[in-house]
């Protein structure tokens, strides 16, 4: 019983798509801690991890430049997943406040 509903549901990596115009921009991605963790470009597939730790929801950055153009910085941030609040209907205090947290799927 060390599982909850987020946890099953869920996951706490995501494939992201990423497209720019125009298409083959240099990408670059940090986390909150400035920490690169993808280099490529456009048009990507990057997987991503949607939490930073205990109750702490991922934020990236994504920088895009290409010769020619402007460079544009945008921010993707996760969000908690409807499958977490599933956890009230079976009784899931464990999984709410512990499991789903640790485990990155809240």
């Amino acid at each position: 019983m060390s599982t909850s509903c987020a946890s099953i549901f869920g996951h706490s990596n995501y494939n992201v798509s990423i497209n720019s115009l125009p298409s083959d921009a240099q990408l670059k991605i940090t986390n909150s801690k400035g920490i690169e963790v993808f280099s490529g470009y456009t048009p990507a597939t990057v997987r991503l991890k949607s939490s930073e730790g205990f109750f702490r929801r991922a934020t990236y950055t994504l920088s895009f430049s290409k010769p020619g153009y402007d460079s544009y910085q945008t921010q993707v941030n996760s969000s908690i997943q409807p499958w977490y609040f599933g956890n009230l209907l079976v009784g899931g205090l464990l999984g709410m406040i512990i499991i789903d947290p640790i485990t990155g799927t809240q």
